[in-house]
């Protein structure tokens, strides 16, 4: 079975989060690189909605989800590294800013694969916004 790696912070978790983890799963086993607290802090300016260890619980318990590790850079490249995936999955968001990523995995013959960018239609701050005002 082909590995498919696949990260992000997924903070609230969300339909178009589901909708990427479909289709990341329909390529084989599913590891997901959680961004840490942390992490979130440092590029989104503010706590994760939902903890580390609560978001990756969820996680877990979906179908589509095989094993989620913690990521601690906005760059994946220590756990391409350690898994080399056969492909990786990145939203087309990321493509820009993912360069050197994608440049590895593509080295030893992995795959990428990019994801339509849902937060353009649905974002976590949406579901926020929508739960504040009631």
């Amino acid at each position: 079975m082909k590995k498919v790696f696949f990260q992000g912070s997924f903070d609230i978790l969300n339909v178009c989060h589901i909708k990427c983890f479909n289709i990341a799963k329909s390529y084989g086993e599913l590891t997901i690189g959680l961004n840490s607290d942390k992490l979130i802090q440092s590029y989104k300016h503010r706590n994760p909605s939902i903890p580390y260890e609560e978001r990756a619980i969820i996680l877990r318990a979906l179908r589509y989800v095989d094993k989620v590790i913690p990521c601690n850079e906005v760059s994946p490249m220590k756990q391409l590294k350690e898994l080399k995936p056969d492909i990786f999955i990145l939203g087309e968001e990321w493509v820009s800013a993912h360069k050197e990523p994608m440049d590895f995995v593509k080295s030893y013959g992995g795959q990428i694969v990019t994801t339509k960018n849902y937060t353009k239609y649905l974002h976590s701050s949406d579901i926020r916004n929508r739960v504040k005002s009631g």
